[in-house]
């Protein structure tokens, strides 16, 4: 009976030694880890081949259009900059920043998974486990709206490249027409 009793006050003991204060900032971090993994996920869409595939044709057909033509009509000018979308300093940090944003994703999954097991080991005061906690937040908003913003608008220009092209084709061609 005494014997029972010791294991069942051990055992007791030993469990709540495993017990943390940190149960919000826990979840918070399994929150966070869970956006990284779907951050990820946005990253590996954004197909830098196909980017830079469309960059080096946008600077072809917009030497062409110079060599054909001295000046174009407002419309057509107009156009031709939004078609240059690709040569634009946005879509090229999206080019030149994306080895970086998986860096970036892999050090804030360790940085959270390091954070996540000194809050379950008790192993920092509350202050720290804050400032700690906040950090890692503020960090993972800025890629989150980099990685989002700035890819998600070079894959959306991506989709509708073929039809901007068609369309600058046939504005050229009818230039060339008038011309003519």
């Amino acid at each position: 009976m005494r014997l029972t009793v010791i294991i069942v006050f051990l055992s007791m003991f030993f469990q709540c030694g495993e017990r943390t204060q940190y149960t919000n900032e826990l979840a918070e971090i399994d929150n966070m880890l869970q956006r990284l993994d779907s951050l990820e996920k946005n990253y590996q869409k954004i197909d830098t081949a196909l980017l830079k595939e469309i960059q080096v044709k946008v600077k072809s057909d917009i030497k062409n259009m110079e060599q054909q033509f001295d000046t174009l009509p407002p419309d057509i000018a107009f156009y031709l900059s939004e078609y240059a979308y690709p040569l634009k300093k946005q879509y090229k940090r999206v080019l030149q920043r994306f080895p970086d944003w998986k860096e970036a994703i892999d050090y804030s999954r360790q940085q959270l998974n390091d954070l996540k097991h000194d809050l379950q080991k008790n192993l920092i005061d509350s202050a720290k486990a804050f400032q700690y906690l906040n950090d890692e937040k503020n960090f993972l908003m800025s890629i989150e709206s980099e990685i989002n913003e700035l890819g998600n608008a070079a894959m959306n220009y991506a989709k509708t490249f073929d039809s901007k092209q068609q369309r600058l084709y046939h504005l050229v061609d009818s230039l060339k027409q008038v011309k003519n």
